[in-house]
């Protein structure tokens, strides 16, 4: 399990760990454990991120209820409120994806380029980047986009930008795929 050294990066864990213990019918869940999942070797990190976020989340030595849990992480995330992407470039894969409107992401459209005009009339507020040339148009990207999803494997940095970007590196997950190869043997 890669280690989240960011709070805000474990915000979406927390709420995909919680939804797959609901899967699993696991009604309640130790701050120990979900440390254990991260790899931290204190739960008193994960007490603190779930104080950070949701008030009387629960306490180390009950619990925290699942349910309670992953609906508080929904909400912080607005997952299920109608929130409008585009796709810069390639996106079949997406527009296939289920899963996405099932949690609220409306995929309205691709953009060949970064569009000012298109995404506003759309009131797109997420972007995921799988084309390279549209780098260079970062700059015509609306103050109502908050979220960038870059895969294009050029990092952007986003602390001049009015958006938060999530650099994804395609290469970095792939390599992950020796952990299928450990898992089979």
């Amino acid at each position: 399990m890669k280690k989240y050294n960011n709070t805000k990066e474990r915000v979406p864990f927390y709420y995909r760990y919680f939804g797959r213990l609901i899967d699993e019918h696991v009604e309640k869940v130790h701050a120990k454990d979900v440390a254990t999942e991260l790899g931290f070797k204190s739960a008193n990190s994960i007490v603190r991120d779930f104080s950070l976020f949701i008030e009387n989340a629960g306490n180390i030595k009950y619990g925290y209820n699942n349910t309670f849990m992953y609906n508080k992480f929904k909400a912080l995330m607005n997952i299920g409120s109608g929130v409008n992407i585009a796709v810069v470039g390639e996106s079949n894969a997406l527009f296939n994806n289920e899963e996405c409107t099932r949690r609220g992401f409306n995929i309205v459209g691709t953009l060949d380029k970064i569009d000012k005009e298109l995404i506003t009339e759309h009131e797109i507020r997420g972007i995921i980047l799988t084309d390279k040339n549209a780098l260079a148009d970062l700059g015509k990207i609306p103050d109502t986009v908050k979220v960038v999803i870059n895969f294009t494997g050029k990092e952007i940095d986003d602390s001049d930008m009015s958006f938060y970007v999530v650099n994804v590196d395609i290469l970095e997950l792939l390599s992950n795929a020796w952990y299928l190869k450990n898992k089979e043997e």
